[in-house]
């Protein structure tokens, strides 16, 4: 019996690594700092409604989404929620708070169920005074989380408030590969 539990958390640990391996956070890292951080991962199935995490809390975690839809917003001076990004499979988020004192700068809410992946946030900002490439795939998905930002304000405000949400949702899809359909579906689904 032992036996067969073994090889079930061999299969797990090894479906861990394999996961983390196709994100950009880990791009080109060794098999080593990737089984690194797979020794520390944490699954967990979220329902629809559920928080993440809320903006100005203290992170100690930063997350990876394995399926499922997950909604960032932020709260404007003026006491508004503003939807920041939609992210599923595949993205990270969370993992900037060592850059904002260790707190969260947005909330996240599962608008879909999902089943996502939860990591330390010291691993990480130990992990990157000692991997030059996990540093740079830091910089490196920051800087494409802004790219993506500054397109969809672009296009935004070159149209009218009627069809700019649809133009902000349509070049979110095309910049990250979702579909308009699952987009619009949990944008109608989360409210």
């Amino acid at each position: 019996m032992k036996a067969i539990k073994a090889s079930a958390h061999d299969h797990t640990h090894s479906a861990l690594r394999e996961f983390l391996r196709g994100l950009p956070l880990f791009n080109h890292l060794s098999e080593d700092e990737i089984a690194h951080f797979a020794n520390y991962a944490h699954i967990k199935i979220y329902r629809k409604g559920q928080s993440l995490y809320r903006e100005g809390e203290s992170s100690l975690h930063f997350f990876a989404i394995l399926n499922g839809w997950v909604k960032l917003s932020h709260v404007t001076q003026d006491g508004e929620q503003v939807v920041v990004a939609m992210l599923t499979k595949n993205d990270t988020t969370g993992e900037s708070s060592i850059f904002e004192k260790g707190n969260f700068a947005s909330s996240a809410q599962v608008v879909e169920s999902a089943q996502i992946l939860s990591l330390p946030l010291a691993l990480l900002k130990e992990q990157m005074t000692i991997s030059n490439q996990l540093a740079h795939n830091m910089l490196t998905t920051m800087y494409q989380y802004q790219r993506r930002h500054e397109m969809f304000l672009e296009q935004f405000m070159l149209y009218s408030a009627p069809n700019g949400w649809a133009v902000l949702y349509w070049v979110y899809a095309l910049s990250t590969s979702k579909s308009m359909a699952s987009i619009f579906t949990c944008l109608m689904t989360s409210h």
